[in-house]
């Protein structure tokens, strides 16, 4: 979902060569632009939200798949 642009920052959420759900999130700053969710409904839900509300996250912590998506926010989002 979202479009993502050449320049903007790939961050890889879980591994992709396992067996587990993982995503492939782009942000273009604090912002997060596009997602690809592999058997992750939650991330594909939270990451629609965020990418429509322009929420600023926390790459770093959005590339951990132990910490849900949408707690990644810098400020408080439901």
């Amino acid at each position: 979902m979202g479009h993502h642009r050449p320049a903007d920052t790939f961050v890889l959420r879980g591994d992709p060569t396992g067996r587990g759900p993982w995503a492939a999130l782009w942000f273009q700053g604090p912002r997060l632009r596009a997602a690809l969710s592999i058997d992750d409904p939650r991330t594909t839900r939270d990451a629609r939200r965020l990418i429509a509300g322009r929420v600023p996250l926390s790459a770093d912590r959005a590339a951990d798949p132990d910490v849900r998506l949408n707690e990644t926010a810098r400020t408080p989002f439901r």
